[in-house]
Formats: structure tokens, C-alpha cells, sequence
């Protein structure tokens, strides 16, 4: 899915960074800046969720767009569970283009727009 999601982005001309699975998400957010993260919710190594929490963790104000089929039970509904965890949207595959790039044009005009906090005086 991760050729046909940069095929959908590219009428959007957005530098678009691919990890084979959680781990290298991690490791890709660790170094380079990234705004907007597309995660799937069935990966190998780590799934969706633990990189979602992790790249929370690291980037708080990274917008997540959460996509998966279902699970392999169908009996757990994961984006449900990404919403919960503030994802900025879901996407139930498949999905077509126009619905990815509305998510994404979504997410990038919260990006540019997004205040940050005031520094908080703890002393």
C-alpha cells in the first residue's frame, strides 16, 4: 500500500519519506522533520498503535492519518482506537486518492496554521 499511497500524494507535491514498518518510523522521525506521519495499523515489528504512542512521545505535534483494512479477527476495530489516541484521521482501506489527499491537505493546513503553547514558568 506504501507505492500506492505516494502514487495518491503526488499530485500534492509533498516530500514523502517511507518506513517499512514501526521501528524504522521511529527511527526515520528520530532524524528528519516530519509534520504529517501515515500509519498503518498492521505493520511488522511494531504495530500501529505502539508507533503512534511512540511518535507522540517524540513529536507531540505530529499529525497522524491512521489507515488499516481491519484486523485479522475483524473482531477489533484498531482506527476506532486511533481516534482515540488523537489520530487526525482514519482511513479504512481501501480508500481512493481524493479521500487521502483530503486527510492530508487537512492535516497540512492544521500544520501551518497551529499556534504553539507559551513557554510555562515553573519556578
Amino acid at each position: 500500500y506504501r507505492l500506492a499511497v505516494r502514487r495518491m500524494l503526488a499530485p500534492l507535491h509533498v516530500k514523502v519519506i517511507e518506513a517499512i514498518n514501526g521501528n524504522e518510523a521511529i527511527r526515520i522521525a528520530q532524524t528528519q522533520a516530519v509534520s504529517i506521519a501515515i500509519c498503518d495499523m498492521f505493520m511488522p515489528e511494531k504495530d500501529g498503535i505502539k508507533t503512534m504512542r511512540e511518535l507522540r512521545d517524540l513529536l507531540p505535534t505530529v499529525h497522524i492519518i491512521a489507515m488499516s483494512g481491519s484486523d485479522q479477527s475483524g473482531r477489533l476495530d484498531v482506527l476506532d482506537m486511533a481516534a482515540l489516541l488523537g489520530a487526525s484521521a482514519v482511513l479504512r482501506k481501501p480508500f481512493d486518492a481524493d479521500t487521502l489527499i483530503q486527510a492530508v491537505t487537512r492535516a497540512r493546513l492544521s500544520v501551518s496554521t497551529q499556534k504553539w503553547p507559551a513557554p510555562v514558568d515553573t519556578q
